[in-house]
C-alpha cells in the first residue's frame, strides 16, 4: 500500500512539473513586463492587467493569478479575496521604489490611475 501511495505522489509531482512547463510555453509573449522589475510570471501578468484596465475586482485578479500558477487553486470567496490581496501587496512592494502606486477601491478591488500608468510607461521606454 505504501509503495502505491509513493508511486502516485511521484506521478502527481511529475504531472505538476509538466503542467508548469506547458504553462511556461503557452505564456503570452506580448506581456512587456515578463523578465522585468524582478517580477514573477504571476506578478508580471497582474501588472499587465492593471496596465490595460482601470479597475480590477478581486475575482478578475484571481483569474489572472491562477492562469500563471503552478498549482490548482480553490474557489472559496475568502480565498479568492486573500490571494488577490497578497499578490497586489507583493506587486505594490516591487513597484514602490519606482514611485508607482496601486490604489485599493473599497468593496471592489484595486486600481492603477493614469498618472501611475504614465510612470510605468516612462520606465518601459527605458527598456528599449
Amino acid at each position: 500500500m505504501n509503495d502505491e501511495v509513493t508511486a502516485l505522489r511521484a506521478l502527481v509531482d511529475e504531472l505538476r512539473e509538466e503542467n508548469r512547463q506547458l504553462k511556461e510555453i503557452l505564456r503570452p509573449p506580448t506581456n512587456p513586463f515578463y523578465g522585468r522589475l524582478k517580477l514573477s510570471p504571476q506578478l508580471a501578468a497582474l501588472l499587465n492587467a492593471f496596465y490595460h484596465h482601470n479597475e480590477l475586482p478581486h475575482a478578475r485578479l484571481d483569474e489572472v493569478i491562477s492562469l500563471h500558477s503552478w498549482e490548482t487553486r480553490g474557489t472559496d470567496r475568502d480565498l479568492v479575496y486573500e490571494r488577490a490581496r497578497v499578490a497586489v501587496c507583493k506587486l505594490r512592494a516591487l513597484l514602490r521604489p519606482h514611485g508607482i502606486v496601486i490604489d485599493r477601491v473599497q468593496g471592489m478591488g484595486y486600481r492603477m490611475d493614469g498618472a501611475n500608468k504614465r510612470k510605468l510607461e516612462a520606465i518601459m521606454e527605458g527598456w528599449q
